[in-house]
């Protein structure tokens, strides 16, 4: 079984992003406390950290699809 690892939220967004549509530290931050990508914050200053299985926006999406599913049903 392969499990996410955490990485530094700079990190997964170089990843994922070009460098000037590049989310800054606070904007990453607050995703991962809004649950908009999947990652802890550690340390005694909150550093964010995102798992590396993570994908912008994939959690929306599921959100907007499960919407749509309960309000077809």
């Amino acid at each position: 079984m392969n499990k996410a690892k955490l990485m530094k939220a700079r990190k997964w967004a170089e990843q994922h992003f070009s460098p000037e549509s590049m989310p800054n530290q606070r904007c990453l931050r607050n995703w991962v406390i809004e649950g908009t990508v999947k990652g802890e914050l550690i340390g005694p200053g909150q550093h964010a950290y995102i798992y590396d299985d993570q994908v912008p926006g994939s959690i929306s999406k599921a959100h907007s699809i499960a919407l749509d599913l309960a309000a077809n049903s």
